[in-house]
C-alpha cells in the first residue's frame, strides 16, 4: 500500500510548476475575484520536540539526512523502507516510524514548494478517492520547518491489527521522501467516513514525526532559482 500512495503522488507530481492557472475573473459588473489560496498551517521547529544532536548516517545515497526523535531508537532493516524507528524499550511494533525514497518520473523532477502544494495536494486526494482509499483526514499542505509536505491519514490493515498510517510526503532532488508515522487503532464500524478511532494514539507520537520532518535536510535537492542560474 505504501508504494500505491508513492505511485499517486509521482502521476501527479508533473506539470505543477508551469500554467493551470484559471483566468482571472473579468473586471465586468457582478463578477468576483478569485478567493485567495487556503492559508497553510506551519510549525516551527522550536516548537516540536528535540531531535538527537548527533546526525544519523545519510540516507539514500546521501540525499537525506535527518536526526533520531529523543527517545527513539532503530528498528530491524526491512527492504520495504530505508530506515524504521520506535520508541526505547517499546514491547510493541507500534508506534513506528519509517523513512522511504523513490524516483519521481523523468518530466516530475520539481520539488515541492509552498506555491503549488495547494494544487498537489487537491489532485492527490482525488487520485486517492478514485483508487478507494479515501483518506480520514484529506490531504493537505503542510510546513514543518522549512520544508513543505503534503500530509493525510489513512487506514491500513497490518498484522498487529486496524492502523492509523500519517503520511508525510514532499519532492526534493528528484525523489519522493515518505515519513509515515503508524499508531495502533480500533474499528469503528458503522462508520464509512471514520472507519477507525486513532485520534489519541496519533495525537501523541504526530509532533515527533513532525520534527523529524522538520528536521530533515536534503543536501543535493537544487532550489529552482540556483538552476535558473547557470
Amino acid at each position: 500500500m505504501r508504494w500505491m500512495m508513492f505511485g499517486a503522488l509521482l502521476v501527479l507530481s508533473g506539470g505543477l510548476g508551469c500554467g493551470g492557472a484559471s483566468p482571472a475573473a473579468s473586471s465586468g459588473e457582478g463578477a468576483t475575484a478569485p478567493p485567495p489560496p487556503a492559508e497553510i498551517k506551519t510549525y516551527a521547529i522550536e516548537d516540536l520536540p528535540a531531535v538527537d544532536d548527533r546526525p544519523y548516517p545519510a540516507l539514500d545515497e546521501g540525499r537525506i539526512q535527518f536526526a533520531m526523535p529523543t527517545g527513539w531508537e532503530p528498528l530491524r532493516p526491512s527492504q520495504k523502507y530505508l530506515f524504521a524507528c520506535g520508541p526505547k524499550d517499546n514491547m510493541t511494533n507500534l508506534p513506528r516510524i519509517t523513512i522511504s525514497a523513490s524516483d519521481t518520473p523523468a518530466d516530475s523532477k520539481a520539488s515541492t514548494t509552498a506555491k503549488y502544494a495547494q494544487t498537489l495536494a487537491g489532485k492527490l486526494q482525488t487520485s486517492l478517492i478514485n483508487a478507494n482509499k479515501k483518506p480520514i483526514e484529506s490531504c493537505k499542505p503542510i510546513i514543518l520547518g522549512e520544508n513543505v509536505w503534503i500530509r493525510h491519514v489513512r487506514k491500513v490493515g497490518l498484522l498487529d491489527g486496524p492502523t492509523a498510517v500519517q503520511s508525510l510526503q514532499t519532492i526534493k532532488g528528484g525523489r519522493i521522501i515518505s515519513i509515515e508515522l503508524s499508531v495502533p487503532a480500533q474499528d469503528n464500524p458503522g462508520d464509512a467516513q471514520k472507519p477507525i478511532n486513532y485520534e489519541k494514539e496519533l495525537l501523541a507520537h504526530r509532533d515527533i514525526a513532525y520534527s523529524l520532518a522538520a528536521h530533515m535536510k536534503f543536501p543535493k535537492d537544487k532550489p529552482a532559482a540556483a538552476k535558473e542560474k547557470k
